[in-house]
């Protein structure tokens, strides 16, 4: 898999066997999409520089380009929660998340596929409320998903974290950070 390749002895048989050519095709595309994260995954323990995050979309899909498109999959709430802090490189304490409401009900609603500006109000007040767990609930499914998808080392530039009262931030540099439409 370090490679990418195939040996000949297969290429031969490939041949022989007259294989459909997209189908070999695909198997390549997705075989060297391995390889490129298996080597970025190696170099970055020794370089310890983080990709660069694609931000793509209206559904602003996570999308890691040189990990061979690989995508951490967010729902809209907490793709919202994501969002938000990616737009504040200081971060916030989350019990001030409450003066932040009408930013997180902008972003949600831009995000979800709810018409229902109840719901959608309802989800953010719940979000918000500083007696209810459902933000750190949010940003610990978040970490989870970048550490199943990058690994622990990688992911914490790209996780929401802080210390306990401190305010909580993504630590990823911004300019790492690429919104496209593509």
């Amino acid at each position: 898999m370090r490679t990418g390749d195939v040996c000949p002895d297969c290429l031969q048989l490939i041949q022989e066997r007259n294989l459909n050519h997209d189908v070999v095709a695909q198997i390549f595309e997705v075989m060297e999409g391995i390889r490129a994260q298996m080597i970025f995954k190696e170099r970055f323990i020794i370089k310890r520089n983080p990709p660069e995050l694609y931000i793509v979309g209206r559904k602003r899909k996570l999308i890691f380009p040189v990990l061979g498109d690989l995508e951490v999959h967010l729902n809209p709430l907490e793709k919202t929660v994501y969002m938000f802090f990616l737009s504040r490189p200081d971060g916030i304490e989350l019990n001030c998340a409450c003066d932040y409401r009408s930013e997180f009900e902008s972003i949600y609603a831009y995000l979800t596929n709810s018409d229902n500006l109840e719901v959608i109000r309802n989800r953010i007040d719940d979000l918000v409320n500083p007696l209810s767990n459902s933000l750190s609930e949010k940003i610990s499914r978040i970490k989870r998903r970048f550490i199943d998808a990058l690994g622990e080392p990688m992911a914490y530039y790209f996780i929401i974290s802080g210390e306990n009262a401190a305010p909580k931030k993504i630590l990823i540099d911004r300019s790492k950070v690429i919104y496209t439409d593509k």
